[in-house]
């Protein structure tokens, strides 16, 4: 019988693999068991094992922990699978990775355990609501909140950045490039913001941003949807 863990980097594919090793030793206590590697394989060792009998009685448990990243056993896997198949022993295998054909061969003589990829949240930069909301451009600025939020970026790390954008923006309408200590493409872009919105809006603004973290903390608010009004109010 053939057994294959398939990880495809998933962390809970180990899980599974000590789980089956731990099985077959609840069901033969007395059966030995063999380990092969990928780094340690010795192709005429391995075939050996298709007909080795254990002296303690029952079959053996034969792990192959990733031996498909061995280049002497990639020119005969799909024999190998076939011998170990109609072997009275047991195989188990750990792979990070197995191509249809062998997949569908192990599936033959026994069963496969596949795992997804684990899921990987998409980058996100911060800085792109704050860019929306200095442009005023507020279907866009909604739409960032929401990729923001599918990406796991939370309120409190959009907050800051967007706060900054405010007070930038209020800095450059009052100083000169000179005065304002900013980079002169950051004041440039922040003075073609300040165009967008009036100074007594802009401090509301920024008012309004400020007072955010201590809302929540009274319980007055809550972050998401504030913020998200906040937006929706430019």
């Amino acid at each position: 019988m053939i057994y294959a863990v398939i990880g495809n980097g998933n962390p809970k594919a180990a899980d599974k693999y000590r789980f089956l090793k731990e099985q077959f030793s609840l069901k033969y206590p007395d059966a030995r068991h063999l380990t092969f590697t990928g780094e340690t394989l010795d192709v005429k060792d391995i075939f050996d094992t298709v007909s080795q009998q254990s002296f303690f009685g029952g079959a053996y448990l034969i792990s192959c922990v990733q031996i498909s990243e061995n280049k002497d056993i990639k020119e005969i896997f799909s024999d190998l699978i076939t011998a170990m198949g109609k072997s009275e022993n047991h195989f188990l295998f750990f792979e990070h990775h197995l191509d249809k054909k062998i997949l569908t061969l192990i599936e033959k003589y026994g069963k496969v355990y596949s795992f997804p990829a684990p899921y990987t949240l998409p980058e996100y930069n911060v800085f792109a609501l704050p860019q929306k909301v200095g442009e005023r451009d507020r279907k866009g600025a909604w739409v960032e909140l929401q990729r923001a939020k599918k990406a796991g970026v939370s309120e409190d790390e959009l907050l800051h950045p967007l706060l900054w954008q405010i007070k930038t923006i209020l800095l450059a309408s009052q100083t000169t490039p000179a005065e304002s200590g900013l980079k002169p493409n950051v004041y440039s872009r922040a003075c073609g913001y300040g165009r967008n919105y009036s100074r007594e809006e802009l401090n509301e603004l920024s008012f309004a941003l400020s007072l955010l973290p201590s809302r929540v903390v009274s319980g007055e608010v809550e972050m998401d949807i504030a913020l998200e009004t906040i937006v929706l109010s430019i």
